[in-house]
């Protein structure tokens, strides 16, 4: 509604085709009136009043499946009479993510109508991982071990439909063009064991993790165009974590 609430004869709902007058006394009003704002008084049918619009679209919405299939082997080995302990595995995993969605005509320059898209992602995996232990007396152990895993994308940061967070008063947006990271993961331990029946244990160790293709929220806000502050996700080029 646009009108002049100084002067209520002059206040009106421009609209292309029509000019309807509007109530200043039903458009504007009073915290403690707001229980009965959701009443005929001001949603009226002459339209002098408010009016709730539904803006839904196709591009509101998405739906998503996961498939996930995984086989795991594992050996162990404990020669010399488990001063060494030696384990090993490897796990196979196939994973599909698909979303079917709409991209909001808004972000098409050259469209007029939301757009479909599906999102298929299958996935190959071959994770291997490997683990040793010395126990030069009863109470010290020291453990290594290296290891492959993923950071499978979640449907929420692939899904290219956006909504307000209102929390944090800013747009989420997904990015169909997301990737799952992968990651190598080193960890060194140095275990002290007291006393064997107490179960006490005082550990110090390091970790070290290699990862590719991270997924990082990122703020692609346009500062001309944008009413909100717009977050979105995409894939930095490395990244590592230690500790």
């Amino acid at each position: 509604h646009e009108g002049n609430m100084v002067t209520p004869d002059e206040t009106r709902l421009y609209s292309e085709n029509f000019k309807t007058y509007v109530n200043p006394e039903l458009i504007r009003f009073r915290m403690q009136d707001l229980s009965n704002v959701w009443s005929e008084k001001y949603l009226n049918d002459d339209y002098t009043g408010l009016r709730v619009h539904d803006r839904t679209t196709g591009s509101d919405t998405y739906r998503g499946t996961e498939q996930n299939n995984s086989a795991y082997m594992m050996l162990n080995f404990t020669p010399a009479n488990r001063f060494v302990e030696i384990t090993g595995g490897m796990r196979y995993e196939y994973n599909r993510q698909k979303i079917a969605a709409a991209i909001p005509a808004h972000k098409q320059s050259d469209a007029s109508l939301d757009i479909p898209i599906l999102i298929d992602n299958p996935a190959h995996s071959w994770l291997p991982s490997v683990g040793m232990s010395l126990r030069p007396i009863e109470q010290i152990v020291f453990r290594a071990s290296a290891g492959k895993t993923v950071n499978r994308t979640e449907f929420r940061e692939v899904a290219p439909f956006s909504e307000l967070d209102f929390a944090n008063n800013t747009q989420l947006s997904g990015n169909p063009d997301l990737i799952s990271a992968s990651i190598d993961n080193y960890d060194i331990r140095l275990e002290y064991y007291p006393k064997k029946s107490s179960g006490d244990v005082l550990s110090i160790g390091v970790f070290y993790k290699d990862i590719l293709n991270p997924v990082e929220r990122v703020n692609t806000t346009n500062r001309v165009e944008s009413n909100f502050p717009s977050i979105s996700y995409d894939n930095a080029r490395s990244a590592t974590v230690k500790g």
